[in-house]
């Protein structure tokens, strides 16, 4: 079953995960040579590929269809995909947090109570929130910084792909007469950004090994898309009550 849908996403996932990392390695090397416009941008594209592999992934276990908008919007529009993989990274940071947090037993209820619908989704973020600036271990601090980047983007949501075509491009900017070169990036702290995209990249490495060594059809992908399916039935239930 070499053409199987799932079999395509799981080599989608693999390809473009092998891209991104392609990518990131390359941007370190202009790094070295002090090209930072030019590392910039090819760093952001190993972003952008890094948040194609995970779209891959959630389409093999059944979490996202190929019609869904998500997926569409991912393949077509550089700034939703910026804004997917912040939301996607938040989500990966933000479950670390929840697991490892000395206030789960809060964040639980408060969690539970959500689903019972006994608080608003508004109400549960207000006191997740709360509870997030209160604990001050390294995965609050990172979960925090996280926060703070995606109020930053939503404040300006072309940021990342304008610097990434500022750091590509020679361009004019004719109301104030001057030329806007790639380097003039260069007081970006480069050595944060790229450590910043790796980390991104590196969070699914063990995932993609996994995947590597398995087919569509192994059991325990199948297990997984079993659980995604369901995930999935589910949200589109809770859809289908909002309506």
């Amino acid at each position: 079953m070499k053409n199987h849908p799932r079999e395509i996403y799981r080599k989608l996932s693999l390809e473009a995960y092998k891209n991104a990392n392609r990518f990131i390695n390359e941007a370190d090397l202009l790094f070295e040579r002090k090209s930072i416009g030019h590392s910039y941008a090819l760093a952001v594209l190993g972003f952008e590929e890094w948040v194609k592999s995970i779209i891959g992934l959630l389409l093999l276990i059944g979490y996202l269809k190929p019609e869904d908008e998500d997926v569409k919007e991912c393949f077509e529009n550089h700034v939703y995909k910026h804004y997917l993989g912040l939301i996607l990274i938040q989500f990966l940071v933000f479950s670390e947090w929840f697991m490892k947090t000395k206030y789960k037993t809060k964040a639980e209820q408060l969690t539970n109570q959500l689903l019972k619908r006994k608080i608003s989704e508004k109400r549960f973020e207000i006191e997740i929130q709360r509870i997030i600036e209160m604990d001050n271990s390294v995965e609050a601090e990172n979960l925090k910084i996280i926060i703070r980047d995606l109020e930053k983007f939503f404040s300006d949501i072309r940021m990342i792909e304008n610097k990434k075509q500022t750091g590509l491009y020679v361009d004019i900017d004719f109301k104030n007469n001057q030329i806007i070169k790639p380097n003039d990036l260069k007081k970006l702290r480069m050595d944060d950004v790229l450590q910043t995209y790796r980390l991104f990249i590196e969070s699914t490495a063990q995932r993609m090994e996994e995947l590597e060594k398995q087919n569509a059809h192994d059991k325990n992908i199948k297990a997984q898309y079993k659980e995604g399916k369901a995930i999935r039935e589910l949200i589109d239930k809770l859809k289908e009550r909002k309506k």
